[in-house]
């Protein structure tokens, strides 16, 4: 559930960051300029969500999602701070794609300390 509620939230954000009509009501007058590095934010959060959970499926444990996340943030940073391919100078941009993989890896610690659970089955069901 809470994979695809992630998904789901950046979704949404990569649709109004690509069309202004698609943008949530309020977000950018409570956040000033966050559609301009929303891009970031929905990049490094889909890098990390992807890559977590194929590897988590398949076993691996939370020090290789750290150190993917933390290359994650490295690019982000060496990019945006030191790169010019493409792109201006903008720390504002690392930032959010700072928040969009923590984000993501907070959720995949979570998931690989406390695991899964199934569903509740209801109460009287035959099994």
């Amino acid at each position: 559930m809470g994979y695809f509620l992630i998904f789901a939230v950046a979704a949404v954000i990569a649709m109004g960051y690509t069309s202004p009509d698609s943008r949530i009501a309020g977000l950018e007058a409570a956040v000033p300029g966050f559609y301009d590095h929303a891009s970031n934010l929905v990049l490094s959060c889909g890098l990390v969500l992807i890559y977590a959970m194929v590897r988590l499926l398949y076993g691996a444990r939370l020090r290789e999602i750290t150190a993917f996340t933390l290359i994650v943030l490295a690019a982000n940073y060496l990019y945006e701070g030191l790169l010019t391919l493409w792109n201006t100078l903008d720390l504002a941009d690392a930032h959010y794609g700072a928040v969009g993989a923590l984000v993501t890896w907070a959720f995949f610690a979570a998931v690989s300390r406390f695991g899964m659970k199934p569903a509740a089955s209801p109460r009287g069901a035959g099994g």
